[in-house]
C-alpha cells in the first residue's frame, strides 16, 4: 500500500488474557495499512501482556492481574448461547462451539474443573441450560430446536437437527450412567 499513509488506532478489549487475540486483530490490521499503537482494557494478565508489547503495542489496563490459571465467562457454562465456549474448526471448514462441560466440550482442560468433579459440575451446567431453554420455549410458546440457536454445537445431531430441551435431558441422563 505505497504512498498511503497509515492510520493508527487504539484497540479496546475487556479482558486481555493471553493476548493472542489482540496480536492476530493487530496483524490483521496491519495487512490493511491501519497501525495498532495501543491496547486499552479493564483487565489484563501481567504475564500475557508481553507478547503485544513485543509487537510495539503498548497495553494500559485500568487493573493488572497475576498468576491466573484460567479465565471464564458466565456464558461458556450455558448450553447454546451466542459466543460460549470454544470454537472448534472442522475438517470441512465448519466451526463448531463447544461449551465447557461434558458432553459438548471438556471441563477439565477448559474450565479447569478438577477431573473428579467434571461429571457433577456437567450435570450443573446442564441443569441450568434445561431451566434457560426451558423458560424461552415456555414464553414463545414454540419448541426450541438447534435451528434457533445462533451457533452450531459440537457432539450434536445439528445436520439432522435436535430438539434442545430433550437433547439436555438426554445428557444428564448419559451422564448419570
Amino acid at each position: 500500500m505505497e504512498g498511503i499513509i497509515p492510520i493508527e488506532v487504539s484497540l479496546i478489549d475487556d479482558v486481555v488474557f493471553s493476548g493472542n487475540m489482540i496480536c492476530k486483530v493487530a496483524d490483521a490490521l496491519k495487512e490493511k495499512n491501519i497501525i495498532v499503537r495501543e491496547v486499552l482494557s479493564a483487565i489484563a494478565v501481567q504475564e500475557n501482556i508481553d507478547v503485544i508489547r513485543d509487537k510495539g503495542i503498548d497495553v494500559k489496563s485500568a487493573f493488572y492481574i497475576s498468576n491466573v490459571l484460567d479465565e471464564v465467562c458466565e456464558r461458556d457454562f450455558y448450553f447454546g448461547i451466542a459466543q460460549s465456549g470454544q470454537n472448534e474448526l472442522q475438517p470441512n471448514g465448519t466451526v463448531l462451539k463447544k461449551p465447557y462441560f461434558s458432553p459438548f466440550g471438556n471441563a477439565e482442560d477448559s474450565a479447569s474443573v478438577p477431573s473428579e468433579k467434571v461429571g457433577e459440575f456437567s450435570k450443573e451446567c446442564l441443569g441450568c441450560s434445561y431451566e434457560l431453554w426451558n423458560d424461552i420455549q415456555n414464553n414463545s410458546g414454540r419448541v426450541v430446536t438447534n435451528q434457533d440457536l445462533p451457533e452450531k454445537i459440537f457432539n450434536t445431531p445439528y445436520e439432522q437437527g435436535f430438539e434442545v430441551l430433550p437433547l439436555l435431558q438426554q445428557s444428564v441422563q448419559n451422564l448419570e450412567q
